[in-house]
Formats: structure tokens, C-alpha cells, sequence
């Protein structure tokens, strides 16, 4: 009895969640299935979300640049482009 009465009330959750209710009732066909994988595609969007926006404002400066056969008889070309639009000219400098 128990369980029953959480199966049914874990099932009104979920079909109160129901993501596709645009849809005509008589073209759709609903499972419990297809709204668990609903659910967690929106938890893996909202997270990946969460991630990205958090990667994005975090401040990663990397100062070395390393090059994994360095012959000193051969040169590499590297070439830089790098824009910054509110930097002044007399700040930016390049060490190598």
C-alpha cells in the first residue's frame, strides 16, 4: 500500500514535468521511459550549463609556451594574434 501510494505520487511528479505539452494529445503517446530520459537530458543540459558559464568567467592565464622536440639547429615560425581592445600600447609587451 506503501508503495503503492509513492509509485503514484513519484508518477504525478514526473507527469507534471512533462516537457512536450505543445503537442496534440491524440499524436502523442507518453511513457515513463521517454520522461525519465527527458529529465535527465535536462539535468545534463543545466549542468553542462553550469559548467561552461563557470569556465567561462574563471580567469585562466597561461604564461609558458613549450614545444616537445626543440632541436636548436631548426627554427619554428610562431605566429602571435592577439587583440585587445582596451589595452594601451606601453603595457603590452612580448618576452621571448
Amino acid at each position: 500500500s506503501a508503495l503503492y501510494l509513492y509509485s503514484t505520487t513519484l508518477d504525478s511528479v514526473i507527469k507534471s514535468t512533462m516537457m512536450y505539452q505543445q503537442a496534440a494529445p491524440d499524436i502523442t503517446q507518453t511513457s515513463l521511459r521517454g520522461r525519465i530520459l527527458s529529465g535527465f537530458a535536462m539535468a545534463t543540459m543545466a549542468t553542462l550549463f553550469t559548467l561552461e558559464t563557470k569556465a567561462y568567467f574563471s580567469k585562466d592565464i597561461s604564461t609558458t609556451l613549450s614545444l616537445a622536440n626543440s632541436n636548436s639547429e631548426q627554427r619554428i615560425r610562431l605566429n602571435f594574434n592577439i587583440t585587445m581592445m582596451d589595452l594601451p600600447c606601453d603595457y603590452a609587451t612580448v618576452d621571448v
